[in-house]
């Protein structure tokens, strides 16, 4: 078993733009484009968007509930990469892996009327937990970040999500880029 497998990472790992995703207008160079002091004129707050979002990718996955943002490429990339992550674990090892909104890095104003685009970080953690008296071999990555070969109880790995998403005038906040770097590990 092995927990922080590269499964479906692949799929989700340097994505940069998301198929189908266009960025729209910023105002001129000469003038640059305002950065958001409130929330006028935007379909929903960056921060709320964001911790909607970040809830949202949880694994189990949280009840059903309308958000204020569309499933995109990098929602269903994460949702499966938990998964199939977990699928293989059997009943022996659980996972849980959380979303919580870092901060957000930058957010402008497009041209007059079409929204805002926002930089943000989301922090995930995969939560492996061993049920048995059996040992897990980690992955590569995850002996790199952590300095360790076997777990015994339960592992740790964070990854950083970077996304960046459109918040339209009126309507739902759309994903337009993602990416995620993993950055630390733990086990025990």
């Amino acid at each position: 078993m092995t927990p922080g497998a590269d499964a479906g990472a692949s799929d989700r790992l340097d994505r940069g733009m998301l198929p189908s995703a266009t960025v729209g207008k910023f105002d001129a160079v000469t003038a640059g484009s305002a950065l958001i002091g409130d929330a006028s004129g935007l379909a929903v707050a960056p921060m709320p968007s964001l911790a909607a979002y970040a809830a949202a990718l949880a694994y189990p996955a949280p009840a059903a509930a309308e958000g204020p943002f569309t499933e995109d490429a990098f929602f269903a990339a994460v949702r499966k990469g938990a998964a199939d992550q977990a699928a293989p674990l059997g009943s022996a090892v659980t996972l849980k892996q959380t979303h919580t909104p870092a901060g957000i890095i930058a957010a402008m104003r497009a041209v007059s009327g079409q929204g805002a685009y926002v930089v943000a970080v989301i922090e995930r953690k995969d939560t492996f937990t061993e049920k048995t008296a059996n040992a897990l071999t980690p992955s590569k990555a995850f002996t790199i970040l952590s300095g360790k070969s076997v777990i015994n109880k339960n592992a740790v790995l964070s990854t950083y999500e970077f996304v960046v998403f459109h918040i339209p005038a009126s309507g739902k906040a759309t994903v337009v880029a993602a990416a995620e770097q993993p950055h630390a590990a733990s086990g025990t």
